[in-house]
């Protein structure tokens, strides 16, 4: 790589091209060197580093390698999102230790799940701040990756569900009948439209009516109710997972 600074090699996988080559930067670029390093190239020593370790726990410096590489990886896809991905296969660095193939990872998109997936027994992606990635959002960063090679977002595997039992106490008067008028109010619906507005106006986008007209609508047609307790659990197809259950101040089901 021409343009690559010295802490950023990947020894013995990735090289800065020597400064006094730098000359001849043309003849290398034709030749198939690059000015700076990509995604695909990332993408690549994490693969050797896949085949080199077997799927097996990477020894540290291995490990080193591989955060490095997933650095340089998410970074270079953050300032060029629109780059193409050419590679079929994507390795990165689960919470075990071990390299996986992106999509049989899980990432956790819902930090308040955190205790509650001691036992879930999926292989998560590393914690990419410690692999040295900064960004407003790991999730969207994830997401600049095509779809084949995105690890799974937790919340589409796992979804928090009501105890049974919390429902058995419903009542809709008192507090509840107070919150669901103000939540059903026309000045409510309108305020909040106008939030949405000076936003999407701060933002520079635009919002279509249509659009409005659905959240007011939706506002409308929220019922409120009151009980006893409020006990949740986290459920993967379908089943309860180990000591999911919580219990919280409120909950929206849908």
């Amino acid at each position: 790589v021409m343009n690559l600074f010295e802490e950023d090699q990947i020894i013995p996988y990735l090289y800065k091209a020597p400064t006094e080559l730098g000359e001849f930067k043309k003849l290398f670029t034709y030749l198939g060197a690059s000015l700076n390093a990509t995604v695909d190239q990332y993408a690549m020593v994490l693969s050797n580093i896949y085949h080199a370790t077997r799927g097996q726990k990477m020894h540290p410096n291995e490990m080193m390698a591989a955060f490095k590489c997933v650095q340089g990886l998410f970074n270079t896809l953050e300032k060029h999102p629109n780059d193409e991905v050419d590679v079929s296969v994507l390795y990165l660095p689960s919470k075990f230790g071990t390299l996986l193939e992106a999509k049989e990872l899980v990432f956790n998109d819902d930090p308040s799940f955190t205790d509650r997936i001691k036992t879930f027994n999926r292989p998560f992606l590393v914690d990419l701040f410690e692999c040295g990635v900064h960004a407003p959002s790991f999730d969207d960063l994830i997401k600049h990756l095509p779809s084949q090679l995105q690890p799974v977002m937790l919340t589409s595997l796992v979804k928090e569900v009501l105890e049974e039992s919390s429902r058995e106490t419903l009542v809709q008067h008192g507090v509840a009948e107070k919150l669901r008028m103000q939540l059903n109010s026309v000045a409510f619906s309108q305020g909040v439209v106008r939030l949405i507005r000076h936003e999407n106006r701060r933002s520079g986008q635009k919002v279509g009516s249509d659009v409005l007209n659905s959240i007011q609508s939706r506002l409308k047609k929220i019922k409120v109710y009151g009980v006893k307790s409020v006990k949740t659990y986290l459920s993967y197809e379908g089943k309860l997972i180990p000591s999911s259950d919580m219990e919280c101040e409120c909950f929206v089901d849908q």
